[in-house]
């Protein structure tokens, strides 16, 4: 298309080795781009990091001068309608691949002039990352790599509406500084998702991704969804090239606060303190002046563990991993009691807990992951920060664990699953967590918003009936902290954190249409038949080997309960009958009781999560159940299935209980049951 490019092209400036183009683009607009190319190549091939922003094409800073030692060039363009670029400003809508592709017609373009080499990175962080992401899901051929910082990768989910819940702190501020106040017209007529939020959704084509990203993320960061998101998405479900190339980074920052040590109310280690340019230098490096520096062999997650800062702990450190989430996790739940406690079992009656929420007073948030840092109105905030006032107040109720014996690590993602009604045809529910110091102040770690009418979907309005009782799958997000010693953990649900989401005034009217307001009465229940719970990925703390005794044929490595234990105690909620496995028959037998090294099925109705006791105090496993059929299994962090090799006959054979089928297993995984062949009676030892 642009194979005569100089043509089309005029150059406008050389000043300081920078060179002024106005690009083409397919519909003849034409964007500001400014080109930096290394002394020593000026006039010969090499390739180029193009950066693409709405707030001002620069010179590149540290990061052109790093590119540059290694024979790499710098672009960095203003967006359509932005800056000295022509065109309508559409803020993203049309740097992906709809009728014009911004994104994708300038890296073509980058790539066929005569001082490029034809290879094109991308580099930019926040609204620069957006459309980086954006442009990768348009597939331009010689796009070859990215590193994206704090960016959302679903504009509807990751930034203007989680959960269907508007995010006015973020939305209407980032509007009115950057004069797109006729943005949120769109935004406001498409409030229920639709077709014209594909055109910012990169999940819509994720196969069309086929390039490695590095994905840089906050805890405390408004985008941190949005960049765990995309590093799973792609990792798994992108296009070849794509498909297992990414990495994840993940520090205890506020949106952009990497050179600071302190986050909200809270001041972090030295080693918290963090710069891009060093390691997207040497992804650059690698991926487009093929050096050799195994950037590529490095761990795909890297994240810091949050801790209580000023305690000596295991937290406030850097840990890597394969996966994300963690493969050796395990799920775990904290269950919700009506006397506010916070447990890992569930209440033992069924009953509930009443707030209420005033549309026209509502509870103010302080803290979280915004993008503005600064105080609004004299509250809120980002980061981590003091929640008493959210804690006290009547419009909300909360549920504190017991003191900590023992840190617990969150690594990975949480959800909660709430059983609530309401006297109205909606409303919100926000679920905040909570680290609790010794000396009681409790410090916000992240929260998670639902609107009612959303529950089932954002691409359609269900309303709720007043008085009857639902359940609420309300994503909280991705984390990774460590609770430790001393502290404890809280549960704080809500219906507003205003203004971080716009109040809702419990009509059901279309969104900023609104006659009036009405006072919600919002109920919580708890209890066996409504067990409402946090659920979360931890990492389970390092324990003994258990021993195995492998008879001669099929054996199901199992939990080590003790001795016999019925059934109908471990799990009060299964549907009987239970399932045994008789190695001497070979074949399935009822069961009322377990025994020491069985593998048994029982079928649950819902997910829950129980606690088995083995012969020794560290043998005590938390097993989560989902709806169907489970298989339990043994409790062992991952290990190689051929580390056990030597003792048994492959293949090793693991159940999906999602497809229910068997599987060949090449390594064992927590919370999974394993056939294993054995030649001769053997004993063998795992973590």
């Amino acid at each position: 298309m642009f194979k005569n490019t100089l043509l089309c092209l005029l150059s406008i400036s050389f000043v300081f080795g920078q060179t002024t183009f106005m690009v083409p683009m397919r519909d003849s607009v034409h964007l500001a781009t400014n080109v930096y190319l290394p002394d020593d190549t000026a006039y010969g091939p090499v390739p180029i990091v193009l950066n693409r922003t709405p707030y001002g094409r620069n010179a590149g800073g540290p990061i052109r001068d790093s590119l540059f030692a290694h024979g790499i060039g710098f672009a960095s363009q203003d967006t359509r309608g932005r800056g000295d670029s022509e065109g309508k400003d559409s803020l993203f809508f049309d740097n992906g691949w709809g009728e014009r592709r911004d994104g994708f017609d300038t890296v073509e373009w980058l790539a066929a002039q005569p001082w490029c080499n034809g290879k094109i990175g991308y580099y930019g962080g926040s609204a620069h990352g957006i459309v980086g992401y954006l442009c990768a899901a348009a597939n331009p051929p010689h796009l070859v790599c990215g590193f994206v910082a704090m960016a959302a990768s679903d504009m509807y989910k990751h930034a203007v509406f989680p959960g269907g819940c508007y995010r006015k702190e973020q939305i209407d501020g980032w509007t009115n500084l950057n004069g797109l106040t006729h943005m949120r017209d769109l935004f406001v007529e498409n409030y229920i998702y639709n077709e014209e939020w594909d055109r910012v959704n990169i999940f819509t084509r994720l196969d069309s991704i086929t390039v490695p990203f590095y994905h840089i993320g906050g805890w405390y960061d408004t985008f941190l969804e949005g960049n765990a998101d995309a590093f799973v998405g792609m990792q798994y479900s992108g296009g070849d090239g794509a498909r297992g190339n990414q990495k994840f980074l993940v520090g205890p920052w506020q949106h952009g606060a990497w050179n600071t040590r302190t986050q909200g109310d809270l001041t972090y280690p030295a080693n918290s303190l963090w710069s891009p340019e060093p390691l997207a230098t040497k992804w650059f490096a690698h991926y487009l002046a093929d050096e050799d520096n195994h950037i590529e062999d490095t761990s795909a997650v890297r994240v810091y563990i949050l801790g209580g800062v000023g305690d000596t702990i295991e937290g406030c450190h850097w840990e890597e991993f394969s996966d994300w989430p963690p493969i050796e996790d395990v799920k775990d739940s904290l269950f919700l009691h009506f006397d506010n406690a916070l447990s890992a079992t569930p209440d033992t009656v069924d009953t509930f807990l009443t707030y209420y929420h005033d549309p026209s007073a509502p509870m103010y948030h302080t803290g979280g992951r915004n993008l503005l840092s600064v105080y609004l109105l004299g509250l809120g905030g980002a980061g981590p920060r003091n929640q008493i006032w959210q804690d006290i107040g009547a419009q909300g109720v909360i549920f504190t664990g017991d003191v900590l014996t023992e840190p617990v690590k969150f690594v990975g993602r949480v959800k909660a699953k709430i059983f609530a009604s309401s006297d109205c045809v909606d409303t919100d529910f926000m679920v905040r967590i909570e680290d609790v110091y010794p000396a009681g102040t409790a410090y916000l770690v992240f929260d998670g918003a639902l609107k009612a009418r959303f529950r089932e979907g954002t691409d359609h309005e269900v309303f709720l009936t007043p008085g009857e009782i639902y359940e609420f799958d309300i994503d909280i997000g991705n984390i990774a902290i460590s609770f430790d010693t001393g502290h404890r953990i809280r549960v704080g649900i809500a219906s507003a954190l205003y203004d971080r989401y716009e109040a809702n005034p419990n009509t059901g009217e279309p969104f900023r249409e609104e006659t009036h307001n009405i006072i919600a009465h919002n109920n919580i229940y708890v209890g066996p038949s409504y067990p409402s719970r946090i659920v979360f990925d931890k990492l389970p703390e390092a324990r003994d080997e258990v021993e195995y005794e492998l008879s001669a044929g099929w054996n199901l490595l199992s939990y080590p309960f003790n001795d016999d234990a019925s059934i109908s105690d471990v799990f009060p909620l299964y549907i009987p009958p239970a399932w045994g496995f008789d190695v001497e028959l070979g074949g399935y037998i009822t069961i009322d009781t377990i025994s020491t090294g069985m593998g048994f099925w029982v079928l649950s109705p819902s997910d829950t999560t129980i606690t088995a006791s083995g012969s020794e105090a560290a043998d005590t496993t938390t097993i989560t159940f989902f709806p169907g059929w489970n298989l339990i299994g043994g409790p062992i962090v991952s290990v190689s299935a051929s580390e056990i090799t030597p003792y048994i006959l492959p293949p090793i054979f693991g159940f999906d209980a999602e497809s229910g089928e068997y599987f060949i297993a090449d390594e064992l995984l927590p919370g999974l049951g394993y056939w294993v062949l054995a030649l001769d009676t053997v004993e063998i030892r795992l973590p």
